[in-house]
């Protein structure tokens, strides 16, 4: 009997799926009698619970270095793509927002020492009469036709209109506002003391903080939900947009391509510009179109390596995606997130070198690795001259290439 001979066709989607070739004498009966399947599941669409984790962690680092990843990634559903671009934006507005939330929740700390140090007064507003502790005029901002001051002592007693455009005054029976447009009003403070229903109304770092605690959080909330709007459905209608020109492009090179893959490119291109896009800034690099400028070439190469037939060679070889490789991106990136929350004195260079070692050993690790694997077929016994390999009660029978066919675990390692 002749034996197997497996190889790999493109079906209707542009994913190859290996389709064993029957040989002279065997029929498709024979074949599944033997326990063989005519044709196997893709080796880039494992399933499992554990495959989708390894696939999202892999995403976070490989599409900076990976054709084989892109490759893969257009084979795969464009839900799948979708649902970690979500996931991503989720966590970058995160980051993001514990930053903005310990800045704002830092403050409260400047507050207190404001009060402590006697750079803000303690006020009392008791039956429309304010007393200040010490005793003696504030004026916190006076400047650019802006007046924000208080006073007890009668130094102040109105808002000079022909100074300033805008302004607030606390005097010790009223309070002074004047804004643009609006004019000039006066408000008694005893109608303050109804309107807020209490007297006296204290003012000092307690219920200063306590205030600025509540306004903290709902300002950290507000702005959490605000980036992930514009780093999810924003920036995806964006590269929506933007993926018309590519396809429009990739279709006059290659016909028939669909809008799948090339919007499936785009959404994991535009992991490595967001992290180029923070590493410039912290170099003092940023402006207006940044981010597009570092995604159009990193798209534009992504979408080669995605839709280019395997070749021979070390970037254009057929190989297994191996999802590990995404460990050793991880340093850097946690040290990305830090930095934004924490601010580090040297952040900038700490994040270029992690950045740069990072992206060197992507590159070593996958240049060994792509030799082992390519050592590794040229040893392996070819099947066209030789005795076939039993595939009922022994290894699996080897490919083309001599490696064998890679079942759904092996496609991530």
């Amino acid at each position: 009997m002749i034996p197997n001979q497996w190889y790999a066709v493109l079906d209707s989607k542009g994913a190859p799926p290996i389709v064993p070739s029957m040989g002279a004498g065997q029929s498709r009966a024979e074949s599944s009698a033997a326990g063989q399947s005519p044709q196997a599941t893709p080796a880039s669409e494992p399933a499992g619970c554990g495959h989708e984790l390894a696939w999202l962690g892999a995403g976070l680092v490989l599409p900076c270095v990976s054709p084989t990843f892109y490759r893969q990634a257009v084979r795969r559903k464009l839900g799948s793509a979708v649902i970690f671009f979500l996931l991503f934006a989720l966590l970058v507005s995160t980051v993001m927002t514990i930053a903005l939330g310990r800045n704002l929740f830092l403050a409260a700390q400047g507050i207190r020492l404001a009060f402590q140090g006697g750079y803000l007064p303690e006020i009392t507003i008791r039956d429309g009469v304010a007393s200040s502790t010490p005793e003696r005029p504030f004026v916190l901002s006076d400047g650019e036709g802006i007046l924000f001051a208080i006073d007890t002592t009668g130094a102040y007693t109105e808002i000079d209109a022909s100074r300033y455009s805008q302004g607030w005054l606390l005097t010790r029976t009223e309070l002074h506002v004047l804004q643009p447009g609006q004019g000039y009003q006066r408000m008694p403070l005893s109608s303050l003391n109804n309107v807020l229903g209490a007297n006296p109304i204290v003012i000092n770092q307690d219920t200063v903080t306590r205030s600025w605690f509540v306004v903290a959080a709902f300002v950290t909330v507000l702005l959490g939900l605000g980036l992930f709007l514009w780093h999810s459905l924003v920036r995806l209608a964006y590269l929506a947009l933007l993926g018309l020109l590519f396809w429009g492009v990739a279709a006059l090179l290659r016909p028939k391509t669909g809008f799948g893959p090339v919007l499936v490119t785009g959404l994991y291109a535009s992991v490595p510009a967001l992290y180029a896009q923070f590493l410039l800034r912290q170099a003092q690099v940023s402006f207006l179109s940044l981010y597009t400028l570092l995604l159009v070439p990193m798209w534009g190469l992504a979408l080669a390596a995605a839709l280019m037939a395997p070749k021979g060679g070390w970037l254009l070889a057929a190989r297994p995606l191996r999802a590990w490789r995404a460990w050793i991106g991880l340093p850097a990136l946690l040290a990305m997130a830090l930095h934004s929350i924490f601010a580090w004195a040297k952040g900038g260079l700490i994040l270029w070198a992690l950045a740069l070692a990072a992206l060197l050993a992507l590159v070593v690790v996958g240049w060994l690795t792509a030799r082992r694997s390519t050592d590794a077929g040229s040893a392996a016994p070819s099947t066209r001259g030789g005795a076939a390999p039993s595939t009922r009660g022994g290894a699996a029978p080897s490919t083309r290439g001599g490696a064998a066919p890679s079942t759904r675990c092996d496609a991530l390692m």
